[in-house]
């Protein structure tokens, strides 16, 4: 990646964003009388009103399947967020070195064990990744969980209208959350950068951006906005989410071995969990492998 720098820098235009949404069952909701979480501390509350039987209040995805990487629907949604919290880094910016501090992983990790704790998530959730998180809210054995905007549409559309969301829950009120998205980018030894660059051009054009659009996704280009797919009610979510990320997102770097360090992550706030350790095992484990597997790539 060094080979592809110009100035110093990787450049990319910018193809859209995510941010971390809370989704639930409207139904169980209100059935409990509650409205959805702000913060954490709420989300573990939950808990005590919505886990019972066969039903989990809050999933806190912490396991190995789906995704590029052990525990990246873990890091993607709460860790990533909860580490850089609203000006720290996550990765410095050549995505070798840890760029938050110790005490931002120790709050990731103690926040986390809570939810547990209290009962809000389960230790089944620990199996649990993107998959497994939609099929319990589909079923109905989730009541909620942080999840992603890009498979809301969809898993609306299998329930019946009884799923909602809402900015996800943070450790204060409006909290920021780390967002990300694809970027279009074009190595500077293809041998085909010309056809490269005109396709990162359509892609990035106002008329590929609203077809994209129109496929879920939260668009980058503004004046794809002036589509008038967007004044449709299909696509109220979409806007919703556009003025969450411009208000409480904010982006980040990430590590050059993310689903490495995603899966550092997720074996290490698993063993937390099962073993009950303090929340400071958790920041020992996952700076003390991280900076092996570094080494070693």
């Amino acid at each position: 990646m060094d080979q592809t720098r110009f100035n110093g820098k990787l450049w990319g235009l910018q193809q859209d964003y995510r941010i971390p949404i809370f989704v639930y069952r409207k139904s169980k909701f209100e059935e409990a009388k509650i409205a959805p979480p702000r913060t954490y501390q709420e989300a573990a509350a939950l808990g005590a009103l919505l886990t019972k039987q066969n039903q989990m209040a809050y999933a806190v995805p912490v396991g190995a399947s789906g995704g590029i990487g052990g525990a990246q629907a873990l890091v993607e949604f709460m860790v990533s967020s909860l580490v850089a919290g609203n000006s720290d880094p996550f990765f410095v910016p050549s995505g070798r070195e840890i760029g938050f501090s110790d005490q931002r992983l120790l709050l990731a990790a103690s926040v986390v064990k809570d939810l547990f704790a209290k009962k809000a998530a389960t230790p089944v959730s620990l199996q649990f990744s993107y998959n497994e998180v939609q099929d319990g809210l589909r079923a109905g054995t989730v009541a909620s969980s942080t999840f992603g905007l890009f498979r809301y549409r969809g898993l609306k559309a299998a329930v019946a209208n009884d799923l909602a969301w809402a900015p996800a829950p943070s450790v204060a009120p409006n909290d920021k959350h780390a967002v990300y998205g694809f970027q279009l980018c074009i190595n500077s030894n293809s041998p085909r950068r010309g056809g490269a660059w005109e396709f990162v051009k359509f892609m990035a054009s106002p008329a590929a951006q609203a077809i994209a659009a129109r496929g879920g996704e939260v668009v980058a280009r503004a004046s794809a906005y002036k589509d008038a797919y967007f004044k449709t009610p299909e696509a109220e979510d979409q806007l919703g989410w556009k003025t969450l990320v411009q208000t409480r997102g904010r982006m980040v770097n990430y590590s050059l071995i993310q689903s490495t360090f995603n899966q550092i992550c997720g074996e290490a706030f698993q063993r937390m969990i099962l073993r009950d350790l303090a929340p400071a095992a958790v920041a020992l484990e996952v700076r003390t492998r991280y900076a092996d597997a570094l080494a070693k790539s």
